[in-house]
C-alpha cells in the first residue's frame, strides 16, 4: 500500500486519543467492556495489544487480547474478588480498519491506472535473445539478484553469469560474456541464448506524488463513508428522525473530490512493454 495509516491520521488530524485510568465494565470473569470504541493504535506499529494498559490493583498486567472495534479486552486470567481494575488505552471516532481499507482501495487504484506498482517486489523473468547482450526486463531495477544464461534448448549453461545494469529505470541489463546473434560452429548459424534475471523490481521507495494521492483518495473514501452514515433519516411511526452531515463536511469532501482527480490526470500512463 502507498500511504499508512499514520498518514492519514497525521494528514487529517485525527490522532489517537488518551483515556486515563477507566474503570470497565465486566461482561464476563476475563472480559471488559470500554466505555469508548473503537480503539485504535497509538503507536503505529500494527498492533493495539502494547498500546491498551490494564492495571489490577495498581499492578500491571498484559491484556490476552483486544477487539477493537467493539473495545472488549481479554484478560489471560480473572481478576481476583474484589480487586481494582482499570485501563488507559487510545480511540477514535474513525477505525483503523476504516482507514486500512481505504488506502488498499487507493492503491489498487493507481496499480488500476497506472499498469504498474510503486513498491518493491521482486520478479523473476526469462528473456529470449535473439540479437546482441541488452536484456530489456518489465519493470524498473532496484536490484538485481541472480542473473541465468540458457542454451536455445533450454540447457543451463551459467547460473552465474556477469552483467552490468546499464539502465536501471528502464530495466536495461548488458551480459559481460554472452552476445546473441553471433555465429557458431560447425553450421554457423545465429546462436540465441534464454537469460533468465530475478531481481527486485519498482520503486525503492513510494514516489511522493503517488504518496500523496494515496492519501487524498483515501482520506475522501472514509469521508465519503462518513457522510452517509450521518444522512439518515428513520421512520418511527408518524415521527422521523433525519441527521444531515454539517457544511464542513460537505465542503471538505468537494475539495478533497476536486484534488483526487486533479492528482489523477498526473498519475503515469501506462506503458506496454514490448
Amino acid at each position: 500500500m502507498y500511504a499508512s495509516i499514520r498518514d492519514i491520521r497525521v494528514y487529517n488530524e485525527w490522532l489517537p486519543i488518551r483515556v486515563e485510568a477507566e474503570k470497565p465494565a465486566a461482561v464476563n470473569g476475563t472480559v471488559l467492556q470500554l466505555s469508548k470504541r473503537p480503539i485504535v493504535d497509538y503507536d503505529f506499529d500494527g498492533s493495539v495489544l502494547d498500546d491498551v494498559e490494564v492495571f489490577v490493583d495498581g499492578a500491571r498486567v498484559s491484556p490476552a487480547s483486544v477487539d477493537a472495534d467493539r473495545g472488549l479486552v481479554a484478560l489471560a486470567e480473572p481478576a481476583p474478588q474484589g480487586a481494582e481494575v482499570s485501563l488507559s488505552y487510545f480511540w477514535h471516532p474513525i477505525p483503523d480498519s476504516e482507514i486500512e481499507l481505504a488506502i488498499s482501495k487507493a492503491s489498487a487504484e493507481v496499480e488500476l491506472a497506472t499498469g504498474r506498482r510503486f513498491t518493491r517486489y521482486l520478479s523473476v523473468e526469462r528473456v529470449v535473445l535473439g540479437e546482441g547482450s541488452r536484456v530489456k526486463l518489465g519493470d524498473r531495477i532496484v536490484q538485481v539478484e541472480s542473473v541465468k544464461v540458457y542454451d536455445s534448448g533450454g540447457e543451463l549453461i551459467d547460473p552465474a553469469a556477469e552483467f552490468i545494469v546499464e539502465d536501471a529505470e528502464q530495466g536495461v541489463i548488458r551480459l559481460r560474456r554472452y552476445i546473441a546473434g553471433t555465429p557458431t560452429g560447425p553450421l554457423y548459424l545465429p546462436s540465441v541464448i534464454e537469460v533468465e534475471v530475478t531481481y527486485v523490481a519498482g520503486y525503492a521507495e513510494t514516489p511522493q506524488h503517488i504518496r500523496q494521492y494515496t492519501i487524498l483518495a483515501a482520506t475522501y473514501e472514509v469521508l465519503l463513508r462518513f457522510q452517509r452514515l450521518l444522512q439518515v433519516e428513520r421512520s418511527y411511526g408518524e415521527a422521523a428522525l433525519v441527521v444531515r452531515a454539517p457544511e464542513g463536511l460537505r465542503e471538505r469532501l468537494e475539495y478533497l473530490r476536486d484534488e483526487v482527480e486533479r492528482f489523477r490526470r498526473l498519475l503515469p500512463k501506462p506503458v506496454r512493454r514490448v
